[in-house]
């Protein structure tokens, strides 16, 4: 579930330097809710305002080298995930306000560079055609593919990936 934030909503540092968008209400779609199907169809969303089945909270693994991308790609990874299970991502209330702190906007558009270049590559990467999982894989070890096939895009996530696997084991155990 992917909450919708009103006020200063946390957008790309082009979006907020030409726009500095202020949300001040929500569509009648939103507020009812609007649900996609990852098996179909790709989305992001970020990690404010939104809550994962305990299932695929590994799949949320926010990794330094992808900056500010980290909660988008961790949101296609989780999406990735959940596609093979008939799972819906769904956007809509709860609602929350949000007064952003400030930001040095120069930084955020040199971190969002790499995402903003590689992210149909990435979407590309998770879902190759006709590619599938066999039955017997768990979630775990899903989003350990996941995160091994971004290794090519981005080295280093794989070792991460791994750390945080057998943390997720123990937890989750």
């Amino acid at each position: 579930c992917a909450g919708i934030v009103l006020g200063d909503p946390d957008v790309s540092a082009i979006t907020r330097i030409a726009k500095s968008p202020q949300v001040l209400n929500a569509s009648p779609l939103l507020n009812a809710g609007i649900a996609v199907n990852p098996a179909f169809t790709r989305t992001v969303f970020n990690t404010q305002n939104s809550a994962v089945l305990r299932e695929f909270a590994p799949a949320m693994l926010l990794c330094p080298q992808f900056k500010r991308y980290d909660d988008i790609i961790a949101s296609l990874v989780t999406q990735r995930v959940m596609a093979d299970t008939g799972h819906h991502v769904l956007f809509g209330p709860p609602f929350v306000y949000q007064e952003r702190n400030a930001h040095d906007l120069n930084k955020d558009l040199a971190d969002e560079a790499w995402g903003q270049a590689n992210i149909l590559k990435v979407q590309a990467a998770l879902w190759p055609p006709g590619q599938g999982w066999p039955s017997s894989w768990s979630t775990l070890d899903k989003v350990l593919d996941c995160y091994t096939i971004l290794d090519k895009l981005m080295p280093g996530v794989a070792d991460l990936a791994v750390a945080w696997n057998e943390d997720c084991n123990r937890a989750m155990g």
